[in-house]
């Protein structure tokens, strides 16, 4: 399905187009509000080898293009550090009448962005605007670019409170598990002691599923014929592997660290998810990965696709695009973006903000692989 840029006609109305925009300035604008890169938030990432590719302007006159659209007309700010675009009107004519898809997709497009000065610029240009609309919508719009902003600003002034509001979240939530089990107990110190082996057993599972968020397995060459194929439903979890939650603490202990061992080695835990036939392609999910191989030209097995099938139900595309692109120059790209994919996950990175603003935590895999 191809995408599709709105342009309202009264582009061709508008008093400052009139009056400041020259027939060059008209045709680089439109070419920013319609170019394959754009989103619907209006901020994309726009490098200024490809604007030069794109409109057949040298380097020196997209330099100077940009300039005076952001230092004279004041329609867009860009990025040199991320070469990332904001075009400030862009939300005023591409949501047409909004809905939950679109909320979800400006939502997932502002997590992505890397530069925040641009979603300051953009909130800032259309506040106003936002304010005196009649669509509730427009509304939402402006509490998500508040509520995106404030979350940055809160992880840049001290990330390790925000790594303390994850980890307390999911303590809380094993100890209401742990009290709804107890609260099961009879009187039989027997049966106590055994409901009390499984609580453990319990509470070490719900700290897997925060550590060790499983990355996945795979399927055939690229661009399968795999309409046919179910849709996944959920990402692995722990006992599909083999683990069984009924051994006692001390075997089940052994067990989990031989088992996050195997989590932690690609070669390993392919051999361990390599021959699941629960584990397929969800056609929806990885098309863009599809799409992406294609383009660069790469090509992974059916396994390996569904382990980038799986980081796609719980990463952004563009985590899983940017991994792959960190691993191309490596002997084994599945297996070492495996394993960039995996530190990402450890240190909660959300999206390519968080990983761009914490390079310096970005600890890579060995180049073993």
């Amino acid at each position: 399905m191809t995408i599709k840029r709105i342009v309202d006609v009264s582009f061709w109305e508008d008093p400052q187009v009139i009056d400041h925009f020259s027939i060059e300035d008209r045709y680089f604008y439109l070419y920013l509000l319609t170019n394959p890169n754009t989103t619907q938030l209006g901020i994309y990432t726009l490098p200024i080898k490809t604007i030069s590719d794109k409109t057949g302007f040298s380097r020196e006159v997209v330099l100077t293009l940009l300039d005076r659209f952001q230092e004279k007309l004041q329609v867009i700010r860009y990025s040199k550090k991320t070469q990332e675009i904001a075009v400030l009107n862009s939300l005023r004519t591409s949501i047409v009448k909004g809905g939950v898809a679109v909320e979800r997709l400006l939502k997932k497009e502002v997590a992505q962005v890397k530069d925040l000065t641009l979603i300051q610029a953009t909130l800032t240009h259309n506040t106003r605007y936002f304010r005196l609309s009649s669509r509730s919508f427009d509304q939402k719009i402006y509490t998500l670019l508040q509520e995106e902003i404030q979350l940055r600003q809160k992880l840049l002034e001290n990330p390790q409170k925000i790594d303390r509001q994850f980890d307390n979240e999911n303590e809380n939530e094993n100890e209401k598990e742990n009290e709804s089990l107890f609260a099961n107990e009879n009187d039989n110190d027997n049966e106590n002691q055994n409901k009390n082996d499984n609580v453990n057993v319990n509470d070490n599972q719900n700290e897997d599923a925060l550590e060790t968020s499983v990355w996945p397995p795979q399927l055939s060459p690229l661009c399968p014929d795999s309409t046919h194929l179910p849709r996944v439903t959920s990402p692995i979890e722990l006992d599909d592997l083999g683990l069984d939650p009924n051994l006692p603490p001390a075997i089940y202990q052994s067990e989990r660290a031989i088992l996050r061992q195997r989590l932690e080695d690609p070669y390993l835990f392919r051999e361990g998810v390599i021959n699941n036939p629960d584990l397929t392609l969800d056609q929806d999910v990885i098309q863009p990965f599809l799409d992406f191989c294609q383009e660069k030209g790469l090509s992974f097995s059916q396994t390996e696709l569904v382990a980038y099938n799986q980081w796609l139900l719980k990463l952004p595309f563009d985590m899983v695009r940017e991994a792959v692109l960190r691993s191309l120059d490596k002997q084994e790209v599945f297996y070492y973006s495996m394993k960039i994919l995996w530190n990402w996950q450890q240190l909660k990175f959300k999206s390519l903000f968080h990983v761009f603003e914490n390079q310096s935590r970005d600890y890579l895999p060995d180049s073993a692989y």
